[in-house]
């Protein structure tokens, strides 16, 4: 029995760090809009069926891990949906000194899925993209007060036309960004 939760406190030692370091806010959706082609008609809706609707939360995570990785994700934790993530080890994380500020970036390139990814991260801004396929996903959020933020989150599919943005409003609730910009200065 001993031995059992010995293995236990290993284990959870070594998924769980206080060198990580996480980043979260959650977003009100304040406006939605889907726009379709169909035979050079375009069509707008005010959202998507069986998804999240205007003035529902959706939660936005930064977590950095001791080896220097980096995990970011839009998440509608309703419906248990993934929207948009990201995910960098630390020989794609770089942090660049400019004249206007710091500015943390990480980067994939194209590989054999036809998939990309980048993202970057400032005092005031942070914004990520993925391709994968024919789909492409954005999501950029800027700083307006303190710990608030606006954002907007767009996804293109060009197999089936449409377009989907999703704006919002977002209030830090764990974390900040000076501290995930910090452990890379």
């Amino acid at each position: 029995m001993r031995w059992l939760i010995a293995l236990v406190f290993c284990f959870l030692g070594t998924t769980v760090s206080a060198d990580d370091i996480e980043f979260q806010l959650t977003c009100k959706v304040t406006h939605q809009s889907v726009t379709t082609l169909n035979e050079g008609k375009t069509t707008i809706y005010s959202g998507v069926k069986g998804s999240f609707e205007t003035g529902e939360d959706l939660h936005f995570d930064i977590s950095l891990e001791p080896n220097d990785a980096i995990w970011s994700e839009l998440e509608d934790k309703k419906r248990e949906k993934t929207l948009v993530n990201f995910f960098a080890n630390q020989n794609q994380v770089r942090f660049i000194k400019s004249e206007d500020g710091e500015t943390l970036t990480a980067g994939k390139d194209l590989n054999d899925h036809n998939s990309a990814a980048f993202l970057e991260i400032s005092a005031d801004q942070i914004f990520f993209e993925r391709k994968y396929g024919r789909s492409f996903d954005t999501v950029g959020f800027h700083r307006y007060y303190k710990s608030d933020y606006q954002g907007i989150y767009t996804y293109y599919n060009s197999d089936a036309p449409y377009t989907h943005v999703v704006g919002m409003d977002c209030r830090t609730t764990k974390g900040s960004v000076d501290k995930v910009l910090a452990k890379f200065k």
